[in-house]
């Protein structure tokens, strides 16, 4: 189970922001948002071109 899904069945049990955060070694704000998030999609990672360097270092290396 990811921790969002623990949060989200935390926050079902009734327990709050600042009870979960502690019990999972979470801030409190980390936990609010994902409590207030309808659905949580993760951002992709950036891939690493044959030098090593992300697409954005790499338009910048352009110029």
């Amino acid at each position: 189970m990811s921790q969002i899904e623990t949060i989200k069945d935390l926050q079902a049990m009734g327990l709050g922001p600042v009870a979960i955060a502690e019990r999972l070694s979470l801030t409190r704000k980390t936990v609010s948002k994902y409590m207030a998030a309808e659905t949580f999609e993760a951002k992709p990672k950036e891939k690493e071109t044959e030098y090593g360097a992300t697409r954005c270092q790499d338009s910048f290396f352009e110029f």
